[in-house]
């Protein structure tokens, strides 16, 4: 009997994948919820609409990504870092004062913010390992 042990590209390919399926999806629902959200979180409508955008389309790029025979790794490490500034200017966006956010606008920017860096550091990870 054989078995098969994950490799970094495995875990690479899993770690792109959860990116490109969540991100855009978090995206449309965001799309969707924005204005029912926009004055709990103190987060403008708009501004709430481009980044369900964004995500859409990040999301989409990041699938891609995760969807080649062989990952591209300059590909893979540009995922890593648009998690990562992402993450960081979330941190930034709320010390700073940016919007006038509640404290559910906050806990909702900061808790992103950290979702969003673990899939990153999961990322790197993963590309060292590959």
């Amino acid at each position: 009997m054989t078995t098969k042990t994950a490799t970094g590209t495995d875990l690479l390919r899993l770690a792109l994948r959860i990116d490109g399926v969540a991100t855009p999806a978090s995206g449309v629902a965001l799309m969707v919820i924005a204005g029912l959200v926009d004055s709990d979180l103190g987060i403008p409508f708009g501004f709430l609409i481009g980044l369900g955008v964004f995500y859409v389309l990040f999301g989409g790029a990041v699938f891609a990504v995760s969807s080649q025979p062989v990952i591209n790794r300059r590909a893979a490490g540009a995922v890593v870092v648009v998690n990562l500034v992402y993450a960081l200017d979330s941190v930034i966006m709320v010390a700073a004062g940016m919007f006038d956010l509640t404290t559910l606008g906050a806990i909702a920017v900061l808790a992103v913010a950290a979702g969003v860096a673990g899939i990153a550091g999961l990322q790197w990870y993963a590309l060292r390992r590959a």
